[in-house]
């Protein structure tokens, strides 16, 4: 995938909190872009979601480059995938994050370990 030598692939892309960072990696010059699919108007979209913090703005610009994606289908976002992070019982801490109401998360998070939260006892 990472040559483009491929009829069709499967990667695991897309569980960063921030779409900025998704689409960023998909669609600017980089070795993630797998398609090499390019667009003005994702860059243009893009700008709007690096530099500002409204939501509203935010989910716009996330909603025209869905349109871009949809009309020119570089590549297909389907489903999350499962994903298991699994160590011995003295690591300690490992799903040490919570969902916004406050309830427990039950895994790592968007596959991501906060290795900061993390200990080991003996």
């Amino acid at each position: 995938m990472l040559a483009r030598d491929y009829e069709a692939g499967c990667t695991r892309v897309g569980a960063d909190r921030d779409p900025y960072i998704v689409f960023s990696q998909a669609f600017q010059e980089n070795p993630l872009n797998m398609t090499a699919f390019q667009s003005p108007q994702i860059d243009e979209q893009l700008e709007i979601l690096k530099t500002t913090t409204d939501i509203d703005a935010r989910k716009a610009a996330v909603e025209a480059i869905g349109e871009v994606i949809n009309e020119n289908v570089p590549n297909t976002f389907t489903a999350g995938t499962l994903t298991v992070m699994a160590t011995r019982d003295a690591v300690k801490n490992l799903d040490g994050w919570v969902f916004p109401d406050g309830t427990a998360g039950n895994g790592a998070s968007n596959s991501q370990v906060m290795w900061g939260h993390v200990w080991v006892t003996d």
